[in-house]
């Protein structure tokens, strides 16, 4: 007769089940109790599959990490956004400023002398945009952040006179190229389309005290000021988050304080290279002596058209730009020979915790500091194309 067990296991009649094989000889089953499943009998508690209740050591080692990199990302995301609003406030304050300036000749009556003086026009820039308007909101903001800079806010590294001349001929090259960019490829390209591009222009100077005034007021001053807000403030605050996306961000929002196609184009352009000059030497010098020297090729053309006649100027103008790409072109060959020009990146495991570059761009840019202020710029940027 067959004998009969119940879904547990167990014989309906109550006597003990033969040993089936699941316990080895010499091992008590679980109170004398054999499953033929190799598991617990009913109402013997959860078995831990690891002796102690719990998650594996690896797993909870893994949602530490996980949980320390989500904290560290969100922390840095929190300062690229307050790095966005602190930069963004600074333009809006120095499109704000230029506005209260601009009205202040109007009250005073001192417009028709600003449009007429070069003397006038050149030393208010000097004054009002370059200083006040660019260096003091941009030094106050890198005043407020100043505890959240990893470096110096003005690096100025000693450079030896030939690398010093090296690197700005070097940059100077590239200020060549970024204007052929514009006026060979941008100008045209609008044109082709229908349109034209207008650009803010100092006349010329009158006396040659105008020419001391323009020398400095458009070539010297601006190149200390801009230099000093941009690649110093600005780009030196972000580098922790990477040299290029520094440089990048900053070139843009450098572009767009020019408030027109053809300087955004071009100050686009030469901000990359000076931001680029700035962080190989761990020096703004050479940056700014690239823009000093870059001004000053309008201001000696208007110069000499002052002291000669507009043929004379032409001819220097292009005299300088021959020299510039022919004196540059022999530097970045010299710098690339001897690999100071471009260090190849040596292999180094990503930093799982730090931001990618599209998120420092995306932190940084969606900023409502950030976008306000581009707002007034972008517009000024597009009023400058005009139907021809």
């Amino acid at each position: 007769m067959n004998q009969q067990y119940d879904p547990f296991g167990r014989p309906t009649n109550g006597a003990v089940p033969p040993n089936n094989g699941q316990t080895p000889p010499g091992q008590s089953p679980y109170n004398n109790y054999n499953n033929p499943g190799g598991y617990p009998p009913p109402g013997t508690g959860y078995q831990p599959p690891y002796g102690t209740y719990g998650q594996d050591p690896r797993q909870a080692a893994y949602f530490q990490r996980e949980n320390r990199r989500r904290l560290a990302l969100r922390s840095q995301k929190q300062e690229l956004r307050r790095f966005g609003n602190c930069i963004g406030l600074a333009i809006l304050a120095y499109f704000i400023l230029q506005l209260l300036f601009s009205q202040l000749l109007s009250v005073l009556h001192l417009k028709d002398i600003y449009e007429s003086s070069t003397v006038f026009q050149s030393c208010f820039s000097l004054l009002f945009i370059s200083v006040c308007s660019v260096a003091v909101p941009f030094g106050v903001m890198a005043l407020i952040n100043r505890r959240r800079y990893t470096g110096p806010v003005i690096p100025t590294r000693s450079l030896r006179t030939g690398q010093m001349a090296l690197w700005v001929s070097f940059g100077m090259l590239c200020c060549v190229g970024a204007n052929f960019a514009v006026t060979f490829g941008v100008i045209p390209l609008f044109k082709a389309f229908g349109y034209g591009l207008t650009s803010n222009s100092a006349g010329d100077p009158n006396s040659v005290f105008a020419c001391v005034i323009a020398l400095i007021g458009t070539a010297i001053v601006p190149a200390i000021c801009e230099e000093f807000a941009m690649r110093c403030c600005c780009v030196q605050l972000l580098r922790k988050y990477g040299n290029g996306f520094a440089v990048l961000s900053i070139s843009i929002v450098f572009g767009l304080l020019h408030g027109n196609v053809i300087q955004f184009v071009f100050a686009f352009l030469v901000g990359l290279i000076l931001g680029y000059i700035t962080v190989k030497t761990d020096s703004v010098v050479p940056a700014i002596l690239v823009h000093a020297l870059n001004n000053g090729m309008s201001v000696v053309a208007g110069i000499v058209r002052y002291a000669a006649t507009d043929t004379a100027a032409d001819s220097v103008t292009v005299g300088m730009y021959v020299f510039w790409l022919l004196v540059g072109a022999a530097a970045t060959i010299y710098l690339l020979v001897k690999k100071q020009l471009y260090t190849p990146k040596t292999q180094v495991a990503p930093n799982p915790e730090a931001p990618t570059f599209g998120q420092c761009m995306g932190a940084f840019f969606g900023t409502p500091g950030m976008i306000v202020s581009f707002i007034p710029l972008v517009v000024l940027t597009i009023f400058s194309i005009q139907k021809l």
